[in-house]
């Protein structure tokens, strides 16, 4: 496992960091609960429809999120998992002190080389992460899921970003599409349906990664 700083020199890097700027200084969030000064969350970003034509380019290889926090939080972690068949493993952590207010992050999650650019005060600071995990959509049916609605911040418990699966077709056969797979999930794994997304940990596939993010009450020393 290895963790490696993404050059600036590498054009891919140079081509999402432009659009990345281009979000930050034209992206208009919709006011709601999540302005509410009172409430910590995190949501996917919200962007105008220019944006989101850009956005479109990448599907769903690149996303967005805002969150929230007040003077309980202290530091944020993120932490990258992986599971190639046996156990989940952690192949990454980022984390940070923190202050009260509001910041924004993207994930790049388009190879087994996972990506998290920081954004905040118009800078741009990148990490990636390189998973051992492999999936082949030839032989087995892929699962990709990140986190669609507002996620209320809870100290020192950890928030699903981005989870991938791979199942065998043998077991599943083809499934059309993610709600499809969510019917089937239910009815083999003993879960109760979370307004956000399941522990991955729970769920019985051939391989896997997943990307989660904990607020801290503590400063990481």
């Amino acid at each position: 496992m290895r963790i490696k700083e993404i050059k600036n020199k590498d054009m891919i890097f140079v081509v999402i960091s432009i659009i990345i700027i281009i979000i930050l200084l034209n992206y208009d969030a919709i006011k709601s609960e999540f302005n509410n000064p009172r409430s910590m969350q995190i949501r996917e970003t919200y962007f105008n429809d220019e944006t989101k034509k850009v956005l479109n380019i990448f599907k769903n290889e690149i996303k967005f999120f805002e969150y929230k926090t007040n003077k309980k939080v202290k530091a944020v972690k993120v932490d990258f998992w992986q599971n190639n068949g046996e156990n989940w493993e952690n192949f990454g952590t980022i984390h940070n002190n923190i202050n009260k207010g509001k910041f924004d992050i993207a994930l790049n999650t388009s190879s087994n080389f996972y990506k998290l650019y920081s954004l905040n005060d118009k800078t741009i600071i990148p990490y990636e992460y390189e998973s051992i995990v492999k999936f082949n959509k030839n032989l087995e049916n892929i699962s990709t899921n990140f986190l669609e609605n507002s996620a209320k911040i809870k100290l020192n418990e950890e928030i699903v970003l981005f989870s991938k699966y791979g199942f065998q077709k043998s077991i599943i056969g083809r499934l059309a599409n993610y709600k499809e797979l969510e019917q089937y999930k239910a009815k083999i794994l003993p879960l109760e349906p979370d307004e956000n997304m399941k522990d991955f940990r729970d769920v019985k596939c051939k391989k896997g990664v997943a990307i989660t993010i904990t607020f801290l009450d503590e400063e990481i020393q």
